[in-house]
């Protein structure tokens, strides 16, 4: 009867054991996220297009991730690998009614956790 008693318990404990180190695992392996927010003179772009290139600090002809940004300037790009990346935004101010484009870099860098930056695209 105790040995009955001792492999229930056993097995409950080893089963637990189990679920709370399976939990425990890596979240997203040092990948990173980026949101872009477009912006002319401190006034949001009407959804802009933006464009992202991986590993490129300069301006470029071909992208590798390409989004249209919301209401007020902004796009989400997730799932990035770590390294340098060449954020290009263009859109439509309505303040000031013009059509702008702007540039900048940004480093993702290799984190387990928060990974994720904000950047702000000056379109002139």
């Amino acid at each position: 009867m105790y040995i009955r008693i001792f492999k229930n318990r056993f097995t409950i404990i080893l089963g637990l054991s189990l679920f709370i180190l399976q939990s425990c695992q890596k979240q997203n392996d040092g990948y990173g996220s980026i949101l872009a927010h477009a912006q002319c003179r401190n006034n949001a772009l009407d959804q802009p297009m933006i464009y992202i290139k991986e590993d490129s600090q300069a301006s470029t002809s071909s992208f590798d991730y390409k989004q249209s940004g919301d209401a007020i300037g902004e796009a989400y790009f997730t799932n990035l690998k770590p390294g340098t990346y060449y954020v290009y935004a263009r859109g439509y101010d309505p303040v000031n009614k013009l059509y702008v484009s702007g540039s900048k870099s940004i480093v993702v860098a290799h984190r387990e956790r928060q990974n994720e930056y904000k950047v702000v695209v000056d379109a002139n």
